[in-house]
């Protein structure tokens, strides 16, 4: 099942103002979250009040991350985040890991930002995906034409690494679940 959203939840914002606000998406999910095996949520990049919801009602968060200085820098404020929520709403809060997005292992200022994420996850013991999803034109006109990517450009590098990813959360999950 998917959930879309659309530009008009960025209202939620201004029109929920009163208590307990950051549990509304918890206590929406707590109705249904015994029909499913895994609920993805995909929150806005923003650390406002839809990314707070979304912390406060999930068990794993996933950072993705673009190979630049400026999401090196972003992903200590994300960390900073993640742990008041820890501390505020949601002390289960768990993150699985950084996912490198648009990935190029020929181009040095990837491979130098990939390197300086490294030593960010491992100061702040954050996992990095083993998987980096590959820089990929197909995939970026799959998201301007609004199209589902596995049927726009199902053998593309870029889908091939979202199945990698896709199989490494699953394993994570699996091996949560028998400990």
């Amino acid at each position: 099942d998917i959930l879309p959203s659309n530009i008009l939840l960025t209202g939620a914002e201004l029109e929920f103002t009163g208590k307990n606000r950051e549990y509304i998406l918890k206590n929406v999910l707590g109705v249904v979250e015994d029909d499913y095996d895994i609920i993805l949520i995909d929150s806005p990049p923003g650390l406002g009040f839809l990314t707070v919801n979304a912390l406060s009602a999930c068990d794993y968060v996933i950072i993705p991350m673009l190979p630049d200085i400026f999401s090196l820098q972003g992903l200590v404020q994300v960390y900073e985040t993640i742990e008041f929520i820890k501390k505020g709403t949601n002390p289960d809060l768990e993150i699985m890991g950084i996912v490198i997005n648009k990935y190029s292992k020929f181009t040095k200022l990837h491979r130098e930002a990939l390197g300086t994420a490294a030593m960010v996850s491992e100061n702040f013991q954050i996992p990095i995906f083993g998987t980096c999803v590959r820089n990929s034109e197909k995939l970026s006109e799959a998201q301007s034409l609004q199209l589902d990517i596995y049927e726009y450009c199902p053998r593309c590098a870029g889908v091939k690494d979202y199945f990698k990813i896709a199989n490494e959360i699953i394993n994570k999950i699996n091996s949560d679940e028998e400990v």
